[in-house]
């Protein structure tokens, strides 16, 4: 029976007139959960219907969401499966937030972990992990999960192996900034764990890369919210010069000169940091997107209150 079924193909069932191919799909990979090649094709084929937007809801009421952290589970050595299922799990918590509750609450997190864990040479699989990690957060009791399941560590892992990677270093710079988002506890594991030299190595490695210095900022910013020890753990590792450096060069780009801003205005909450970026000529790089086309009125608020931090809001 299993020798047919495998033979049929999974994705066979699309085919078939007058049946719901997503349950039939589902239901075959839950009748065969021990056999790698039905669970091999059952993610190929869910993976290709998590693609198209209208299918995700009817995916994740089906039960594709469960079938493909079972087979994630139960196939831990099988790097396509585990590949495909960590892009399974993005496409679908990046749909909604109730999606993101459903994958955490069939610990889908801990799978996309585990897998990061069982293959830590494969490139494209870090990548989509990374990916799946992201955007199931901020989500507070998501943050709590993956902070608990080894999520900080694994993803520093990630970063580390594969420096040269733009996409995985401005994926996990996301993660990373979203893990941190108003967390106090991920803020200082994080810190503890040496991500923030990661994401300023990040930002050093692919300085031309907009993506990666944007969301480097946007990190950095996260990480020092209401944090005097990480906004002092930030200047001593040489970020104030980081983030100034990101806004020289890119100068058009206003994502990469707001996420700038924000990170600024934290570290001028501390005495060194006004001195540090005092001395670097701050100003000149601030005072540059305030008058650029780069800037909204929103943008050129927050551009003209890290001027008055810096120079005084009597000389702006």
């Amino acid at each position: 029976v299993e020798a047919a079924a495998t033979s049929a193909k999974v994705e066979d069932v699309s085919h078939a007139e007058g049946i719901d191919p997503i349950a039939i799909a589902v239901g075959v990979m839950k009748q065969y959960k021990a056999s790698a090649n039905i669970q091999t094709q059952g993610c190929r084929f869910l993976l290709r219907l998590s693609e198209i937007q209208l299918q995700q809801p009817k995916l994740t009421a089906a039960g594709g969401v469960g079938a493909t952290i079972t087979a994630m589970t139960n196939h831990e050595a099988n790097v396509e499966v585990q590949e495909q299922g960590c892009i399974v799990l993005h496409n679908l918590g990046s749909s909604n937030a109730s999606s993101k509750t459903k994958i955490a609450s069939l610990r889908g997190i801990q799978a996309i972990v585990k897998a990061m864990d069982e293959h830590l040479e494969c490139e494209s699989l870090q990548l989509h992990a990374i990916w799946a990690l992201q955007v199931l957060i901020p989500n507070r009791t998501n943050q709590d999960i993956m902070a608990a399941s080894g999520g900080i560590e694994q993803l520093l892992k990630g970063l580390n192996k594969f420096p040269m990677s733009p996409a995985i270093q401005d994926r996990g710079c996301r993660a990373l900034g979203n893990l941190a988002y108003s967390h106090a506890e991920n803020q200082k594991k994080i810190m503890d764990e040496q991500g923030f030299g990661a994401v300023l190595d990040a930002m050093a490695t692919h300085q031309g890369v907009q993506a990666v210095q944007e969301h480097g900022c946007r990190a950095l910013k996260n990480f020092s919210d209401n944090n005097s020890a990480a906004t002092s753990e930030i200047l001593r590792l040489d970020g104030a010069n980081a983030v100034v450096r990101a806004m020289d060069q890119h100068v058009a780009m206003g994502d990469v000169q707001e996420q700038a801003c924000f990170a600024l205005r934290n570290l001028l909450d501390s005495a060194d940091g006004k001195g540090q970026l005092q001395a670097i000529n701050a100003v000149e790089a601030v005072q540059r997107f305030a008058n650029s086309s780069a800037a909204d009125s929103v943008n050129v608020k927050i551009a003209h209150e890290v001027l008055g931090m810096l120079i005084g809001a009597g000389e702006k």
